[in-house]
């Protein structure tokens, strides 16, 4: 029941962050710094999720899911220094990622 709750406590609260700037539209201005901030969010949870996989392929034993993430952050960070927006960023990784496993399982049958 508790796991329910937290559904449904964390999805009620998920709608009020998505829906509050809607209506208060025009009335709500954030600070100067909290804008830049909040600007740069995506980059520095991306670069975290980075991170955390650099850490997974340097550390586990290697295998066919370490060569995989080990391809697809080697896309994902070379579509980022080419400037490209983040939402390309995560697809062409994902991509590579996909295509990666799929290639390596295919070959050790």
């Amino acid at each position: 029941m508790s796991m329910w709750l937290a559904i449904v406590g964390v999805g009620l609260g998920s709608y009020a962050f998505r829906v509050v700037p809607l209506l208060l539209g025009e009335h709500l201005r954030l600070p100067e710094r909290a804008d830049a901030t909040l600007r740069h969010a995506a980059v520095g949870a991306m670069t975290a999720l980075m991170v955390l996989g650099v850490e997974k392929v340097a550390t586990d034993s290697f295998g066919p899911d370490t060569l995989a993430l080990g391809m697809a952050l080697a896309t994902a960070g070379t579509v980022a220094l080419v400037g490209r927006s983040m939402p390309l960023v995560v697809l062409c990784g994902g991509v590579a990622y996909g295509l990666a496993l799929g290639v390596i399982r295919v070959l050790i049958g």
